[in-house]
């Protein structure tokens, strides 16, 4: 159609797109626009103005005005409209885009399975801006790897323009020793099979496993007896290297022939004490025939025997074939034997060495030159200072209770043992050093 006013083909807009006015239909010219009915020739068409019936004459052809083209400009414009649209849909529905990829392997690590795309053990992760991850697919391996024994197999893994390397340790190793070892008993007539026998195989990796199913043992069955010792020979091929490994299990039976016996004593020596098979300060020893010893059990005494003073006491005891002798010295002494073993050693002596007659059995006659202390119980002593011969000597004497008092200027002998050089201060500040005894008799 034409604009009215430019005359421009305006189509079948309302508005002239060159010039805008708008576009109005004259009557006569809408009348010779209307297409006439093809179905009945001879039917009237109704005047638009005047609303009378006209036939139409179909000689002649009916003419329609050519629909042009929209105007390039036009186009742009919409184009660029459908374009600034589907931008800003875009940036409101599209998710934010991965920045940055992870891998991890929680498959299977055993030699030759390979690390490809195809392996289902392969995690990839995916960070978004917004910091959110999520599981990726359509990842790719770059350079497949096939797992090997004490390996490390390093991929490439590519996700779009991004990579990241994934790592993974074979978990199989190849054994590079093994130890055998046995824990049950080893008592005569003990039978040790190969399956109470552990195999332990330790890997190149550090592991240690359990391989005793796996291993061949020569021989398989022993029989322990006394005095016997055994070897089995294990031998196991380990899978990964197809080498094979070999240890021997040494086994001694704990049952040994005794060779003889001994008995030693650390119990009491006083008189009255009994040496029997109930004194538990006995102990019974069997060397053995490889050189060891043990202590024994079930032992007797034939002759039992009881300490007392001024004796010793030998009692045999039997074991099973063997027998052996126990001496006991008893530690108490008559009053006799007692004094009879103390000597006079000189101040000088005592003096000098006195390590050299410490605890030794020594006699001082003297007279009391000065009584330091009395003993107010019987766990105290009373104590002395004795001048024999121009010197001092420093008493220790037991005897509270005895009901007699020994005073200053008594005439004194006593017997006993020597303790110590005594070092004590003088009434004028002075040190003064003495020796020192314990008396168990005096008179």
């Amino acid at each position: 159609m034409l604009c009215p006013k430019c005359g421009a083909d305006a189509g079948d807009f309302k508005f002239c797109p060159e010039c805008g006015a708008p576009m109005t239909i004259e009557k006569d010219k809408l009348s010779e626009a209307e297409p006439v009915s093809e179905t009945n020739t001879e039917s009237n068409v109704t005047s638009v103005e005047t609303g009378t019936s006209i036939t139409p004459n179909y000689s002649e052809p009916v003419s329609y005005p050519e629909k042009k083209p929209l105007p390039k400009k036009i186009i742009a414009i919409v184009a660029a409209l459908a374009v600034l649209i589907v931008a800003v849909l875009l940036v409101i529905f599209s998710k934010p885009n991965v920045v940055k990829i992870s891998a991890e392997y929680k498959g299977d690590t055993s030699e030759l399975i390979k690390i490809d795309e195809k392996n289902k053990g392969i995690i990839v992760t995916g960070e978004k801006k917004n910091g959110k991850k999520t599981e990726l697919s359509g990842w790719k391996i770059e350079n497949p790897k096939e797992l090997k024994a004490d390996e490390t197999a390093s991929v490439v893994i590519s996700y779009k323009d991004l990579k990241t390397k994934l790592n993974v340790k074979c978990s199989t190793s190849k054994a590079l020793k093994i130890s055998a070892s046995y824990d049950g008993g080893l008592e005569n007539k003990t039978v040790v099979s190969k399956d109470q026998i552990k195999v332990i195989a330790t890997l190149k990796n550090g592991e240690e496993v359990d391989v005793s199913k796996d291993c061949l043992f020569d021989p398989e069955t022993v029989t322990l007896e006394t005095d016997g010792e055994y070897v089995i020979n294990v031998t196991y091929t380990d899978p990964v290297s197809q080498d094979e490994l070999e240890n021997k299990l040494k086994l001694t039976c704990s049952t040994l022939s005794i060779k003889s016996i001994s008995a030693t004593y650390s119990g009491k020596t006083s008189a009255g004490t009994l040496i029997d098979e109930n004194n538990k300060d006995i102990i019974v020893t069997a060397e053995l025939k490889n050189g060891t010893k043990k202590t024994l059990d079930g032992w007797k005494i034939t002759n039992p025997a009881e300490l007392k003073e001024d004796s010793e006491v030998t009692v045999e005891i039997t074991y099973d074939k063997y027998k052996c002798k126990l001496k006991v010295i008893c530690s108490d002494m008559s009053e006799s034997k007692y004094k009879s073993l103390c000597k006079s050693i000189s101040y000088d002596a005592l003096s000098r060495n006195p390590g050299k007659y410490e605890g030794e059995y020594i006699k001082v006659t003297g007279t009391v030159f000065q009584v330091v202390s009395e003993a107010d119980n019987v766990l105290e002593y009373s104590v002395y200072f004795i001048r024999s011969n121009g010197n001092l000597y420093m008493v220790r004497i037991d005897n509270y209770g005895t009901g007699t008092r020994i005073l200053e200027d008594d005439t004194i002998t006593v017997w006993g043992t020597f303790d110590k050089i005594y070092t004590y201060e003088t009434v004028r500040g002075n040190a003064n050093s003495v020796p020192q005894m314990t008396a168990e008799y005096w008179s």
